[in-house]
């Protein structure tokens, strides 16, 4: 799904969050014990990241490409049947909104399960693995019985995940989406910027059509004219 601003994010994560929620009982009386795990990134395109169309014999299918893709799955092997999964980026994104719309915090209380390094993501170093509470009773009363006690602080959450992305801005960056009424997340980052013109001049297969070449007026004999290229949806540039 496209975002074209941070404060859809909730109502994206709450769909989700309920999904995963109700999904079992749905197979209670039929006895099948089914359950499902749930994790949530953003990647942007066509800018470091890239759309695919793969032909198969049942047709073509569309698979997406590039880090924060690779991101995204190595983020997932943490889930659990209770623990949803979120980028830093994304969780940030939900927390700013969350203040901004003054939603109900409860239902996005965030926790850290801590740090993990993960292969390929900022050169190995450990990534906080934040997760939203799907809830589930009989396992908050064996915590609270064992006197396990979790810490959900918005305040303290946005700060470090705020204070993450800073230090590693070499390799991460705060999450943008081109267009958005908050100038935090409206304000496109320089580097994407000059990646976006280089990939023009280079005239990439992502999504960015150019103009064919003119044949020269001057010449002998007129050149030969070049099929255009198949027309392709151009998109903006957004982090989604």
């Amino acid at each position: 799904m496209g975002l074209r601003d941070h404060r859809e994010v909730p109502s994206h994560i709450w769909a989700f969050k309920q999904a995963l929620a109700e999904f079992p009982s749905q197979w209670q009386n039929k006895n099948i014990p089914l359950r499902l795990k749930g994790a949530a990134w953003i990647a942007g395109f066509p800018v470091t990241n890239s759309e695919i169309i793969i032909e198969t014999d049942a047709g073509r299918t569309m698979d997406f490409l590039g880090p924060s893709i690779d991101l995204g799955f190595r983020l997932a092997k943490f889930s659990d049947e209770r623990r949803f999964i979120l980028s830093a980026d994304l969780a940030l994104m939900l927390l700013d909104a969350v203040q901004r719309l003054e939603v109900s915090s409860t239902v996005f209380d965030l926790f850290l399960h801590g740090k993990e390094n993960l292969k390929g993501i900022i050169d190995n170093k450990p990534y906080p693995v934040v997760w939203l509470d799907i809830g589930d009773e009989d396992k908050e009363l064996e915590e609270s019985l064992l006197g396990v006690k979790r810490l959900s602080d918005h305040t303290k959450m946005l700060d470090y995940l705020r204070r993450f992305l800073e230090k590693h801005s070499s390799h991460l960056f705060r999450p943008f989406i081109e267009g958005d009424s908050d100038p935090k997340y409206s304000q496109i980052p320089e580097r994407f910027v000059e990646l976006r013109e280089k990939m023009k001049i280079e005239e990439t297969d992502r999504g960015y059509l150019t103009d064919p070449p003119q044949p020269d007026p001057q010449a002998d004999e007129p050149a030969k004219q070049p099929k255009a290229p198949v027309p392709a949806r151009k998109r903006k540039n957004r982090n989604v």
